[in-house]
């Protein structure tokens, strides 16, 4: 029986268990060696694309206070809404049509195409979605942030999804109260992970405490308002920032001055200040 490799590669992108996954493709570079060495430029693939997925209820609007924060790295930036609250379609009202362009970035909801060759166009796709299983995208990411607040059965979603996937780059537990409900307890005392455990320890877990002002603009978005972040709360940006650099590789002080333009609504536009300050200095003929 002839099969067709091409098919049998789109195919297994409809296994969502990375695992399934990555045994199936390992079977099809055995039998189609030559095949599997040509590598067709999509979804990321031979490209400079990083495809970082921001799983959890409360995704949104980190998603689009990082976007700004890259952006003026001079990065092009895709945010993409899979959630079912569809966040993003709120924040840009009913009367406009996906994509939408704002401040230099692009935004689309749930009609992202992870194959789409378009995608290419872009240093980083910032993928929104409430289940990383789910998803055929959840296989193209570089990088997953799980997110979840200390809710019982948020933080239990957020625990099994790691359990089954275990590809977590960091784990974001917002809304934290002063109480003895946090991270730490929850993940040693409830739900007793060793998996998740060695990720506190290894300091990839962020927690922000509730804060009014945060969770006022992430209300506020839900109503077309969007200006900008200027009074986050002081654990929030810190989250921002680590996380910006996770992804690009800049140093601190680069990202810090990003951040200060990204959070007044400013845009630091390309050849300016950034590089200026930056930039390694040119020698001069």
């Amino acid at each position: 029986m002839n099969f067709d490799y091409k098919k049998l590669k789109n195919f297994t992108k409809l296994f969502t268990n990375r695992k399934v996954y990555d045994i199936i493709q390992m079977f099809l570079k055995i039998i189609y060696p030559r095949q599997a060495s040509l590598k067709i430029i999509q979804g990321g693939e031979n490209t400079n694309v990083t495809y970082v997925g921001l799983c959890g209820k409360l995704s949104v609007d980190l998603a689009v206070y990082l976007g700004q924060i890259l952006k003026n790295l001079q990065k092009r930036v895709l945010i993409a809404d899979l959630t079912e609250g569809h966040g993003l379609y709120y924040l840009f009202s009913v009367s406009e049509k996906f994509p939408v362009t704002y401040r230099n970035v692009d935004y689309i909801g749930k009609d992202f195409n992870v194959y789409a060759e378009e995608n290419n166009e872009y240093n980083y796709i910032l993928i929104c979605m409430e289940n990383n299983i789910r998803h055929i995208p959840g296989n193209y990411l570089s990088k997953i942030y799980y997110i979840s607040d200390t809710q019982y059965i948020n933080f239990f979603s957020m625990v099994n999804e790691i359990k089954n996937s275990r590809m977590a780059t960091g784990i974001i537990v917002r809304d934290v109260t002063d109480g003895g409900i946090h991270a730490q307890y929850l993940m040693k005392y409830v739900f007793m992970d060793d998996y998740l455990l060695k990720m506190y320890q290894t300091h990839r877990v962020y927690q922000i405490h509730d804060d009014l002002t945060d969770r006022e603009y992430r209300i506020n978005m839900q109503y077309g308002d969007f200006g900008g972040f200027q009074n986050l709360s002081a654990e929030f940006l810190k989250v921002l920032e680590q996380i910006a650099a996770e992804l690009t590789g800049y140093d601190k002080k680069q990202i810090k001055y990003s951040l200060k333009y990204a959070k007044e609504g400013k845009t630091i536009e390309k050849h300016n200040i950034l590089e200026q300050r930056f930039g390694k200095k040119r020698n001069k003929q």
